[in-house]
């Protein structure tokens, strides 16, 4: 297990930034890595610029995530999804798999931020926000996800 510590990217925070976590990581596959708080409340749910090659190794990647997730447990967590690095897949295939799969990841989160790399990033995720009826924070600043999620 790696340790490391949020934000990432952001050069310009102090190291006793109220923001700044150590994280441990939980699940990695080529797709995507799971780390959080052990003990706390931030996961960060990070995919790679891999993308799944076809729905059922999607399928497997986000539920092994998913029950790694299970076993540090639930229970007044914040997650944080960076998908910055991935790409997207637009074939109806993969949405009916991800459609499914969102509730089952984000389960019983206090809140969810996800955190995109561009305009047209946030304008999908608004329409999926819509289908899936759920309210997940969009940013494209990491310290800005993170405040929202741990204040």
């Amino acid at each position: 297990m790696r340790e490391t510590r949020l934000p990432v990217n952001a050069q310009s925070v102090q190291p006793n930034h109220p923001g700044l976590r150590t994280l441990t990581e939980i699940y990695r596959d080529d797709f995507l890595t799971i780390s959080a708080e052990v003990p706390g409340r931030l996961i960060r749910f990070l995919r790679t610029n891999v993308p799944h090659p076809t729905p059922v190794d999607l399928e497997r990647s986000f539920r092994q995530a998913a029950a790694a997730i299970d076993r540090i447990g639930r229970t007044n967590r914040v997650m944080l999804i960076d998908v910055r690095d991935a790409r997207g897949r637009n074939e109806p295939e993969f949405d009916t798999v991800m459609r499914r799969l969102r509730p089952i990841v984000e389960q019983d989160m206090v809140r969810v931020a996800v955190l995109l790399r561009s305009s047209a990033g946030m304008l999908q995720m608004k329409r999926i926000n819509q289908e899936d009826g759920v309210l997940r924070m969009l940013t494209l600043s990491e310290l800005e996800a993170l405040e929202f999620l741990l204040e």
